[in-house]
């Protein structure tokens, strides 16, 4: 879902993207556009997502003409619909769609200046210095660096990578047997579907219930697990 966001923000050629610049954003920053009761169930998960990957959406200013001056992180502010209200920003007669070139004009300069006084967040940022290249959208990692877009880096930003489990090295070896690593990894976690759970399902399993392996202890994950193995 978040490639097919970065396609939408970098206008990438083809149908799709144009059609759906066309009929479902609009005049609508992807950001900004609202769900829709009746939106299909691909396009609702897509812009349901939009709060966990938009921090990471961070422009490289160049001529200001792409980036949305309101709704697009261009500087380490954030994006400027969070610092300054709606009304604000209409009241000064600026448009919704302005792009970040908008507000660097002179005319708009003193502007920024006159809001400074109303918005603290806003002493420490700085307009951006315009050029004649293009604007960039790049990937902020989670140390903070802009990289170009990859998807193992999406995905490690996204969703960090949790401490090694303790018998991962016991479980996932070199030569393991998948169904048999599975079935253990299943184990450790207390996921199997054995009579314990069943149990609490209310199944009317049977009302003594033994190990099929020894036929004498109650057929339990601690059982099979050994508890003096680690939990995982």
């Amino acid at each position: 879902m978040s490639s097919h966001l970065w396609r939408l923000m970098t206008c990438k050629q083809s149908l799709w993207v144009h059609c759906t610049h066309t009929y479902k954003l609009a005049n609508h920053n992807l950001w900004d556009v609202p769900i829709s009761a009746n939106a299909s169930w691909s396009w609702r998960k897509m812009l349901e997502i939009r709060p966990l990957v938009h921090p990471f959406f961070v422009y490289q200013i160049g001529n200001g003409r792409n980036a949305s001056s309101w709704f697009d992180s261009w500087g380490p502010h954030g994006p400027f619909i969070n610092i300054i209200s709606t009304h604000d920003i209409v009241q000064d007669d600026f448009s919704m769609k302005a792009t970040v070139n908008d507000i660097c004009v002179s005319s708009a300069t003193s502007w920024f200046q006159d809001r400074k006084q109303r918005y603290p967040a806003l002493q420490s940022v700085m307009l951006p210095s315009l050029n004649n290249s293009n604007d960039k959208l790049l990937w902020k990692e989670i140390d903070g660096n802009h990289q170009n877009w990859v998807v193992s880096r999406v995905w490690d930003s996204i969703w960090p990578r949790a401490t090694c489990a303790p018998l991962f090295s016991v479980v996932w070896f070199s030569h393991r047997i998948p169904k048999h690593a599975f079935i253990l990894w299943l184990l450790r976690g207390e996921r199997l579907k054995i009579q314990d759970k069943l149990k609490s399902w209310d199944l009317r399993a049977h009302p003594v219930l033994k190990c099929w392996l020894c036929d004498v202890n109650n057929d339990a994950h601690p059982l099979l697990a050994r508890k003096e193995l680690p939990d995982l």
